[in-house]
């Protein structure tokens, strides 16, 4: 806590250990404050304590670079008041957030790398939350979705905007076994501008830390080269069997005997 000139009133031990290993220097009761914070934040302090001796309450973020690493902390000002409602001084409570900022920066860095992966795919890739709004989807899965349902995909949108209404209900029923935990694949045909189109789709489960299911993805893949070339090799089956049974019916009904 300190007073209007923002002369230190009261502090524990961790927030005299916390100044000191900043600062660099001894903190003890009745100096001021500003004599224990970096340089180049004295400004930005000034004005938060002035923001508070108005009756606001400031809460901010800070980044502190220290020999033994980068610290962050959350920093709270809160106005006192005496009987009369005049604002006499701040009380200043500070939190170590640091594993929590590192943490964020892990998971921005991961989400860079995913994003950087998934753009290079030629399979489109859709994120899906309980709510059915779409939380991540690539570039490839924007192109898929654009020749199904000439529709542009984007994040945010409900991923049921885009599903046919003769595949909705066989969609919701995946989408519920998927949450549920279980793996799931179909395939879709579409008639589009371009010509037929097949695609497969592989919805598996996101778990959390906790293993609980948080969202669904879906991997999506264009077969229709596949499913030609298996249409071609049934149609050559089809044939070859026609005519094994045209010629076996030729050699049933001949007088001769032949081998």
């Amino acid at each position: 806590m300190v007073d209007r000139s923002l002369n230190i009133l009261v502090m524990n031990q961790p927030a005299k250990e916390g100044m000191e290993r900043r600062s660099g220097k001894r903190a003890d009761i009745g100096m001021n404050l500003l004599t224990l914070i970096p340089e180049e934040k004295v400004q930005a302090a000034v004005e938060n304590f002035s923001r508070v001796f108005k009756g606001e309450s400031v809460e901010y973020e800070a980044r502190y670079e220290l020999a033994t690493g980068v610290q962050w902390l959350r920093i709270s000002h809160s106005p006192v008041k005496e009987k009369d409602n005049s604002v006499s001084g701040v009380a200043v409570v500070t939190s170590d957030i640091t594993s929590i900022k590192l943490n964020e920066e892990k998971v921005q860095q991961a989400n860079q790398k995913i994003r950087a992966m998934l753009a290079s795919t030629n399979e489109g890739f859709y994120m899906i939350a309980p709510d059915h709004s779409i939380i991540l989807v690539n570039e490839a899965g924007k192109q898929i979705m654009r020749l199904t349902t000439n529709l542009l995909c984007r994040e945010g949108d409900s991923i049921l905007k885009f599903i046919k209404p003769e595949h909705e209900e066989i969609f919701q029923t995946i989408f519920e076994n998927v949450l549920n935990g279980q793996v799931e694949e179909n395939e879709l045909f579409f008639e589009t501008t371009e010509g037929d189109l097949w695609i497969q789709n592989t919805y598996f489960p996101v778990r959390d830390e906790a293993n609980k299911v948080i969202a669904v993805c879906i991997s999506v893949k264009n077969v229709t080269e596949r499913k030609l070339v298996d249409q071609a090799w049934e149609k050559l089956r089809e044939e070859r069997e026609e005519y094994q049974f045209r010629l076996q019916s030729i050699l049933d009904n001949t007088p001769l005997i032949m081998f």
